[in-house]
């Protein structure tokens, strides 16, 4: 009895969740203004409380849930309830899908800050071309501008310098657009770097606990952009694409050499692999024009991730394409929501200058 009553609140709990993400996708005039300043107020409560403790929270609560897990599945084994144990599991996970839409989840279905920021339409070959020449002349000169270790790599201040000047650079993004409502927030450290590269995984946002997180073993020349993309979800850039792009805005507005260059990195490594992606010539033709201190850059990031990438990650990245593609509607010419977010910046500015 116990576990068909579960099975029924499980079902009763995912109709609610359907009709509330339908409401938010249908319905966005009315549910933006009534449920993201109460998301937004309840992420500075919880972060409050978090955010005063130095390690993630999120993780050990994962890892009891863990135990938790493998221990109530040994004992249902025991007993032979293994019925009754995975009813108690499908609730609990309706109860947290639930929780995390209700959370913060609820705004993938809403419009991203990219398009009030720009007009994304489809895009030629030529226009792509010519917007990943414009990210490379820019990363190519702030390259020899951000400060750097003898090595050759970026050199990077301490974590707790990078997280606020990470604040600091959305709270100067929110100057120009208001909509992001920012709240002095801590950038934590993954606490299992490795394993997290393994998975692909450079930088997550957990709604429950209201923790923007960073892997440390990311190349330097990335971090700073994996800092603004975490706050970024704080902020309420739902969607990653969004919060790409978001974050590229926000390490713009830096007074720190290196979180511009690692800005414009991460812009033209997008643009660059869109390119190649269509036309290997006009992706070789683009390489040439690059200085070699921004070569060897790209170059070293690609070796930081090559002992990595694996069947693991290769599944994991199959499952966040499949996650993406259910969220993140493309039209039929699109180089990708990020790409095509900074061609769409590129001509609008460009424009602008012309004018």
């Amino acid at each position: 009895m116990k576990t068909v009553s579960r099975i029924i609140s499980s079902a009763s709990i995912a109709l609610a969740l359907t009709l509330l993400l339908a409401f938010a996708k249908s319905s966005a005039f009315v549910f933006i203004p009534l449920w993201q300043p109460f998301s937004a107020q309840l992420l500075e409560t919880i972060g409050s409380v978090t955010g005063s403790v130095a390690f993630p929270v999120w993780e050990v609560i994962a890892a009891l849930l863990l135990v938790w897990f493998v221990a109530t599945f040994i004992h249902a084994l025991r007993r032979l309830k293994l019925l009754r144990w995975l009813s108690g599991v499908l609730f609990g996970v309706s109860v947290g899908a639930l929780l995390f839409a209700f959370v913060w989840g609820a705004g993938l279905f809403l419009p991203g800050k990219t398009e009030g920021i720009v007009s994304v339409r489809e895009y030629t070959l030529p226009e792509l071309r010519e917007a990943s020449m414009h990210y490379g002349k820019e990363a190519g000169a702030l390259a020899s501008l951000a400060p750097r270790n003898t090595d050759g790599t970026l050199k990077l201040p301490s974590w707790d310098e990078l997280s606020d000047e990470a604040n600091a650079s959305f709270e100067r993004l929110s100057a120009l657009h208001p909509e992001f409502i920012t709240v002095p927030t801590p950038v934590k450290q993954l606490t299992p770097g490795p394993l997290f590269r393994h998975l692909g995984t450079q930088s997550v946002f957990i709604p429950f606990t209201a923790e923007p997180s960073v892997n440390p073993d990311a190349y330097p020349a990335e971090l700073p952009t994996h800092f603004c993309r975490a706050l970024a979800h704080r902020f309420g850039a739902y969607a990653v694409s969004d919060a790409e792009f978001c974050a590229y805005l926000a390490c713009r507005q830096s007074s720190d050499p290196a979180f511009r260059y690692s800005g414009s990195f991460a812009a033209l490594k997008s643009c660059y692999h869109a390119l190649r992606a269509e036309d290997e010539a006009l992706a070789a033709e683009l390489w040439n024009t690059l200085p070699p201190l921004l070569q060897a850059d790209l170059l070293a990031a690609d070796a930081h991730e090559e002992p990595y990438r694996g069947a693991v990650q290769d599944a994991a990245q199959k499952v966040s394409d499949a996650y993406l593609s259910a969220l993140e509607e493309q039209g039929a010419r699109s180089y990708g929501r990020f790409s095509d977010a900074l061609i769409a910046l590129y001509r609008s500015e460009n424009q602008k200058t012309a004018n």
